[in-house]
């Protein structure tokens, strides 16, 4: 007499099927949050860049002497300010780059805590995310 055996369980075409698209899903995924990632990070260093020129500001009506910003490609330079604490700031590794100044590469806040001119300062991710800091004239800085 003869017995049947069922056996149950998977075949290697169907484990092969669903582990292929589990790996798809998790590589969109994947690629979806290294996006969000880079642009929180980007929105982050434009933060950042908005808060030096406040604190350069800040050092101007302190100090009661003129505090200049210098903007060269994805580095800033703070002159003037140097007993705040405030130097020099690279952003080079975070992939932001600032796309361009309205008023040059120099911004300059004086004693009173005005501005030498009105700046609008364009951030860009490598996304093409953009955000814009504006310096207006009686020095308060915006970010949008």
């Amino acid at each position: 007499m003869r017995t049947r055996r069922t056996e149950h369980g998977f075949t290697l075409i169907e484990v092969l099927v669903v582990t292929t698209i589990a790996a798809m899903l998790m590589i969109f995924a994947a690629e979806g949050f290294v996006a969000a990632a880079t642009r929180s990070q980007a929105r982050a260093v434009t933060v950042d860049i908005a808060g030096v020129l406040r604190t350069a500001r800040q050092a101007a009506l302190v100090n009661r002497r003129p505090v200049q910003i210098t903007f060269d490609g994805t580095k800033l330079d703070v002159v003037g300010g140097e007993s705040h604490g405030l130097g020099s700031y690279d952003f080079a590794r975070t992939g932001v780059v600032i796309e361009s100044i309205s008023g040059g590469p120099i911004v300059t806040f004086y004693p009173s805590g005005r501005s030498a001119s009105p700046t609008t300062i364009r951030v860009m991710s490598r996304h093409h995310d953009v955000w814009r800091i504006t310096v207006t004239l009686t020095g308060r800085v915006n970010l949008s």
